[in-house]
């Protein structure tokens, strides 16, 4: 390669190899100099020599007519380090002050010129990564890489990589990227814990007087007594599920039985399809498409184990297929024997399917035929045909694996795919095999049948044809042009009312600084359509339209049109969120057409309304673990969902580091709830608060019982921040509201209460009902054996009701930063997120309390908390996850480092012993469930003492590098030496903390 230049250019000519392009950096030989003609035309470029290890590099600097290679050893532009966590390997560049000289860029070059040399720089990078197998992602904290983001990730996005920039640092990965990564955050929460003057010294007398104790106890103690506790110790079901009747010993008595039974229900069935009533339900029952397929169907389930039928809505395959089946069965004198369940996936249609079917039957709901879903059901000792949720079912197949006495199971609705659905699938299809006469018949909507009769074997599939509806699409240009109705600049204003002027300045300023993804592509759409064919009204207006507005003038138009054209019934408007729903509902009602509540009813349905039945659609966003309001495609659980899933039962410790059930797991999987609220649960009846624990897992499984009115939503508020009493959480305030509800009730008074209060009275009862049965659960499974009072003697201790809380949502912790005009909140998925506006916790301006554990979040264009409670360090440290030591004495981790704690050498040690001692007792309990706990009374105390009066004293710190630990410390902690306790420095560190001075140095002359 050479080096030439003339007057107005210089120029290089090399040999190209594949990796290299010409804008990628020019390797020169091994010179020590090259001449130049015209030295001067390096005034404003330089060239760098690259060699491939990265160790050493040239620069040419040029001095009267000969151009030096002057060389210097540099560190390395991307340094390896392990990361476990984010892809094998991240990089860390060298410093801003090296950065100018590293990629070649001058002070005197322009900003269009610096983007674009930087872009070729990390194309060549980005290839490098694609390139390495070993290597997951690059990281930078350069200001020009953030600078130039932008072009970066486009460029990213072009090569199949993921970029994501977070506050000072930018990441490109071959995996997606999640919204935060604490590893890359300077400000993670770090904590030093500071307990009240004399606290330690109180609670490690009570735990060493426990210790002391035990150590005397444990002769009494073997292996053998407790493994015998654990596997004969778990409860027995019965009571908790549906069992078959009582096999009869006289056979010759149980057949005569049975065929009476059978002729009875035939007798029955034929009288009701002879009566008028049941002629004309079965003349319209044979209208329905099902009809022609009952002969074809009834065959197939007769042969086949399984069958697969789809079918188009309103062809009758829900009401009528069970149906058939069960006519079948009494026609063939076997009604007795028959045994039919019919799985839905939601409660409200096993109600609405079981209903209909007892009317088109000509019985009573509960005759032969009935539902049962949670809390309620419907069944009679002759119910041969039952609608239950899957959930009512997987229940079943707990205590009765073979589903004995049943003949046929017919799953609704499988192509909805939920997990309940999909679980249950796999059990059936393992059942199979050891039961070969039973009947499986699983019903799909068209999509993907066949790929459920694959799954069972190829298993026969049938079809049924359902009715044509009429069905008209209406594009804006449509409606524009069937209403006559025209858009402007002006009437496009999202608010309906006052500051439309402001409003629209302030969209103009908006779209001019930048123009969303739906602008630009609207903008794309309407260059290519072809508008021909309507009026230059209509072409004009849409020429006008904004795609960043919701056009409410528009909807109160084509709403006015649907109303005076068309035919009555129902419209339904999709709209944003809350405050949408609420100015256009304020909007229409001033309309003198739609405003008349004689010929428009103007319904608001939302999820903070008071109707049980209401419910968003949520995806979930498995990287980031948080349900999102964003549409979602059917489609298999993602393997970062599953993982994610399975890394938080270890978490709580459902399972053990190989995935086996523990037993705590055990016992989790015969509740009814989500294995959180299980946890809490359990807890609650071990510690003996089970009465508010109770009612906070009952309202955290049905709908928020607080209402929010359209026109009294700060009245509402506060009458929720009443029942807060400053206690800074949401569940606290569910448990007084629940508490004095059932005081009104009592006195017949509880409609008023919720009235006043702005409460549902349906979900109040809700929980009432889920109370009685989580305590029929807890006794069943043998963790309580007394009465409720006994069970709740703790109730009042508000600190132990936190504890519990906080083991039971955790991991969904969060820290709390008060500054002086706002509250900064952290979580390790999300980093920065809010509160939600309903939270008790959102309208005060400082939470005593370092940490919030919170039951759910959601992503809506930000992350925000729906409900949360307030705990000190001292419950987190005990109750929360797994607690291990740092690099240094007295600093402990949790949550993989994320959360760090420092505190003094002594008090690090209490809280490991204590945290231990803690996990031990539960571990016994839960093995033994007629361990009394409280002869374990040194213990409770101890743990009582600290999660009651830890004043929450301490305060975070960050960005606190933690130096690498000594080789003394390193002999010690492998041998198990306990690290040297200084007692007067200790002393000193207390006295000043208690607000004493240091006392004076004394000096030797």
């Amino acid at each position: 390669m050479a080096l030439r230049t003339t007057t107005s250019s210089f120029h290089f000519h090399f040999h190209r190899t594949p990796n290299i392009s010409p804008r990628h950096p020019i390797l020169f030989p091994l010179a020590s100099f090259v001449y130049l003609s015209n030295p001067q035309i390096l005034d404003s470029k330089h060239v760098s020599y690259v060699p491939l290890d990265f160790k050493h590099r040239g620069t040419v600097r040029c001095t009267g007519a000969v151009c030096f290679l002057e060389w210097r050893t540099v560190a390395s532009p991307f340094s390896c380090l392990q990361n476990s966590n984010y892809g094998r390997f991240a990089y860390h560049e060298v410093s801003s002050d090296d950065s100018d000289r590293e990629f070649g860029s001058s002070s005197s070059q322009s900003v269009s010129g610096s983007t674009l040399d930087n872009i070729d720089d990390w194309r060549w990078k980005l290839t490098m990564l694609l390139r390495n197998k070993d290597e997951q992602e690059v990281v930078s904290r350069e200001k020009k890489d953030r600078r130039d983001f932008e072009h970066l990730s486009a460029l990213a996005n072009r090569m199949g990589l993921h970029s994501h920039q977070y506050s000072r640092v930018v990441v490109f990965s071959k995996v997606p990227l999640p919204n935060y990564r604490p590893d890359l955050d300077d400000k993670r929460p770090q904590r030093e814990v500071i307990l009240p003057f004399g606290l330690q010294r109180e609670v490690d007398a009570h735990l060493n007087a426990y210790l002391s104790k035990k150590s005397m106890k444990r002769g009494n103690f073997s292996a053998n007594s407790l493994s015998r506790s654990s596997g004969g110790s778990m409860a027995t079901t019965e009571g908790l599920y549906e069992q078959p009747d009582p096999l009869i010993q006289n056979n010759v008595v149980m057949e005569k039985i049975i065929q009476r039974k059978s002729l009875k229900l035939q007798n029955k069935q034929q009288e009701w399809q002879e009566s008028p009533e049941g002629q004309k339900m079965t003349e319209f029952r044979r209208s329905l498409p099902a009809y022609k397929e009952r002969d074809a169907l009834l065959k197939a389930i007769s042969e086949n184990q399984v069958v697969v039928v789809s079918g188009e809505t309103g062809c009758g395959k829900t009401t009528q297929l069970p149906q058939y089946i069960l006519e079948s069965e009494i026609e063939a004198a076997c009604g007795a024997t028959c045994s039919i369940i019919c799985t839905q996936p939601r409660r409200i249609s096993a109600m609405a399917v079981s209903e209909r079917v007892a009317a088109e039957r000509g019985e009573k709901l509960g005759e032969s035929v009935g539902y049962k879903v949670r809390l309620e059901g419907i069944k009679g000792r002759d119910t041969r045909l039952l609608f239950c949720t899957t959930g009512i079912l997987l229940r079943r197949l707990l205590v009765d694996r073979n589903l004995n006495g049943v003949t046929h199971v017919v799953v609704d609705e499988i192509h909805e795919r939920g997990m309940n659905e999909d679980f249950l699938l796999i059990i059936l299809r393992d059942l199979l095999p050891r039961r070969p006469e039973l009947r499986l018949i699983l019903m799909s909507a068209t999509l993907n049948a066949e790929l459920f009769s694959s799954y069972f074997g190829g298993a026969p599939m049938l079809h049924i044809p359902g009715f044509t509806y009429p069905v008209r699409a209406h594009f804006l240009e449509d409606i524009l042009e069937i209403t006559g109705y025209r858009l402007t600049p002006y009437n496009q204003i999202d608010d309906y009312g006052q500051d439309k002027v402001w409003k629209m300045q302030k969209q103009t300023q908006a779209f001019r600084k930048r123009k969303s993804q739906i602008a630009s592509a609207v903008e794309d759409a309407l260059e290519a359509a072809n508008f021909k064919g309507y009026r230059l009204r209509t072409q004009e207006s849409l020429s006008c339209w904004n795609p960043d507005s919701i056009g409410f003038n528009l909807i109160e138009h084509v709403l006015s049109h649907i109303v005076k054209k068309e035919r009555p019934g129902a419209v339904l408007v999709f709209m944003t969120g809350w405050d949408d729903i609420n100015s256009l509902k304020d909007q229409l009602a001033t309309h003198p057409i739609l405003g008349d509540c004689s010929k428009v009813l103007l319904l608001a349905c939302h999820g903070s309304m008071a109707s049980s039945e209401q419910a968003k659609e949520t995806s979930y966003d498995a990287l980031n673990n948080t349900p999102c309001l964003l549409p979602s495609w059917i489609s298999k659980a993602a393997a970062r969902q599953v993982q994610n899933a399975v890394e938080y039962l270890k978490v709580i410790g459902a399972l053990d580091e190989n995935e086996n059930l523990t037993v705590l797991g055990r016992h989790l999987s015969v509740l009814p709830v989500e294995p959180k609220l299980g946890k809490m649960l359990i807890l609650g009846a071990i510690f003996n608060c089970l009465d508010p624990v109770m009612t906070i897992v009952a309202g955290l499984s049905v709908r928020d019982p607080f209402l929010m009115p359209f026109d009294k939503k700060d009245l509402a508020e506060s009458a929720k921040a009443q029942f807060s009493a400053r206690d800074y959480s949401d569940h606290l305030a569910l448990v007084r509201a629940y508490d004095g509800w059932r005081d009104a009730e009592r006195q017949q008074s509880g409609y008023e209460y919720c009235w006043r209060n702005f409460l549902s009275a349906q979900t109040m009862r809700a929980i009432d009902s889920l109370r009685k049965q989580f305590f029929f659960l807890l006794k069943d499974t043998g963790l309580i054996d007394q009465k409720k009072e006994e069970c709740s003697m703790w109730s009042h201790d508000e600190h132990l009701i936190r504890a519990v809380i906080c083991a039971g949502l955790f991991p969904g912790i969060c820290s709390v930063v008060n500054k002086d005009k706002s509250i900064a909140l952290k979580t390790m998925e999300d980093g920065q997120v809010l509160l939600y506006s309903n939270s008790v916790n959102a309208g005060v301006h400082k939470i005593p309390y370092p940490w919030l554990v919170f039951n759910e979040k959601v992503k809506v264009n930000s992350v925000f908390l729906r409900d949360s409670t307030g705990v000190s360090d001292s419950v987190l440290l005990l109750f929360g996850g797994d607690l291990s030591r740092g690099g240094l004495d007295g600093h402990l981790k949790m949550l993989g480092g994320y959360l760090e704690f420092f505190m003094v050498p002594a008090l690090g040690n209490t809280y490991l012993s204590l945290k231990r001692e803690l996990e031990e007792l539960i571990r016994k309990k839960l093995q033994d469930p007629n361990l009394d706990i409280q002869s374990d009374n040194e213990l409770l105390m101890a743990i009582r003492l600290l999660v009651s009066q830890d004043q929450c004293e301490g305060k975070f710190v960050f960005g606190r590098q933690l130096p690498a630990p000594s080789q003394k410390a390193m002999k010690d902690a492998m041998t198990g030496k306990q690290p040297y306790d200084n007692s007067k420095n200790e002393l000193q560190t207390l006295l000043v903390r208690a607000g004493h001075g240091a006392p004076p140095i004394r000096q030797n002359n």
